[in-house]
């Protein structure tokens, strides 16, 4: 299947798991988890996973004592949310119920707080990685030099990025790396930015950036940069997404 259809299919997919209801959150969290098994690009990238070492059960319990703790590496981190995911896809109350919805009495609420922050990861991981591989697969045109020094690329699917955009891309992962070693944020918080991270960096190369997408997610970025003493490097990196070329 071409990559833009796989793409496609995922955000899809990923879209009916989080509007939901408490009715169908289960069937849509199934119908996520079997996409993911049937797409080829994706299964590939599964298979080069770690396997998840981490008892679910215990670190279920872990919740109600400790932080949010999560594997660091990233693709171990997503061979346990996936494994998390598979275990409970056919009761996400028993997992829901451990994610704070922000005093909220409602189950679902409680189920989509669980989604935000341990499967939505997952959707954004494997939409940026298909992305990067539909951009190395769009043949480069032509180069050109804007009159702020701005390069651009232009390719026949992408339009053009820009070295601005790149830039834009390098400082998002340096303050992801800040973020992630703060002490002054807790596991959930450092999560809730990395996520927040990830859909401003998809936004940043995507060829029509959707400014007020990329606003909301620097709010919350922006707001963890501070509590963890990064506001200084934050301000620097909202200059570089301020000039990003829409």
């Amino acid at each position: 299947m071409d990559i833009r259809l796989v793409r496609k299919q995922l955000q899809v997919e990923f879209a009916n798991l989080n509007s939901a209801d408490f009715d169908s959150v289960e069937i849509a969290a199934n119908d996520f988890l079997d996409f993911l098994h049937s797409a080829k690009l994706i299964t590939e990238m599964i298979a080069a996973f770690p396997e998840n070492t981490i008892d679910i059960d215990e670190w279920v319990k872990s919740l109600y004592n400790t932080q949010l703790s999560l594997p660091r590496n990233k693709q171990e981190r997503m061979s346990f949310l996936l494994a998390v995911l598979e275990k409970y896809k056919d009761d996400l109350l028993s997992i829901g119920r451990h994610f704070n919805a922000g005093g909220s009495r409602k189950i679902i609420d409680h189920i989509r707080k669980y989604i935000d922050v341990m499967v939505r990861p997952i959707y954004q991981y494997f939409d940026n990685e298909l992305h990067v591989k539909e951009l190395k697969m769009s043949p480069v045109s032509a180069t050109s030099i804007t009159a702020n020094h701005s390069i651009i690329i232009s390719g026949n699917n992408y339009g053009s990025v820009s070295q601005t955009n790149i830039d834009a891309v390098r400082a998002l992962d340096e303050l992801s790396e800040a973020l992630q070693k703060s002490e002054q944020l807790t596991g959930e918080q450092k999560l809730e930015a990395v996520n927040n991270i990830d859909t401003i960096k998809n936004q940043v190369v995507s060829p029509k950036p959707n400014k007020q997408i990329i606003q909301l997610a620097w709010g919350t970025v922006s707001a963890m940069a501070t509590t963890a003493g990064a506001a200084d490097f934050a301000t620097k990196v909202s200059t570089l997404i301020a000039s990003v070329s829409f």
